[in-house]
């Protein structure tokens, strides 16, 4: 979920639809297990930069939550700049850092990743 979608902490309300499309395929699938991580670019103190990313995720983990992803299978972690997408030298590079990825998984899919590159969970028309 790129940046766009968060003001601060706070979630844009289009973001919802995409979090109940989620929330619906962990709850058919008995095992698995939703970890949310937060990120950000490298703008500010370490440790601001660590507890924002973190609110970014707990605010989607809590939302999944909500939602009937069982709490005991949702976590969230904040990993503030030390995983970057690409540099921060510039805005849009820096938006880019800042964002929050889902990650599935759990004995339905399997245990070894098989993918690529990221997935964009909304509908396609």
């Amino acid at each position: 979920m790129p940046d766009a979608y968060f003001h601060s902490a706070a979630l844009d309300p289009a973001i919802y639809g995409k979090l109940a499309r989620i929330a619906a395929i962990v709850r058919e699938q008995p095992g698995l297990t939703v970890e949310v991580e937060g990120h950000s670019d490298d703008r500010g103190d370490p440790g601001y930069l660590e507890r924002s990313s973190l609110d970014r995720a707990t605010a989607i983990r809590d939302i999944l939550v909500r939602q009937g992803v069982p709490e005991r299978a949702a976590f969230a972690r904040g990993f503030g700049s030390s995983r970057p997408l690409g540099p921060n030298a510039n805005a849009p590079e820096r938006e880019q850092n800042r964002r929050v990825e889902i990650v599935i998984s759990g004995n339905p899919i399997g245990g070894l990743a098989s993918w690529d590159r990221t997935y964009d969970v909304s509908r396609q028309k």
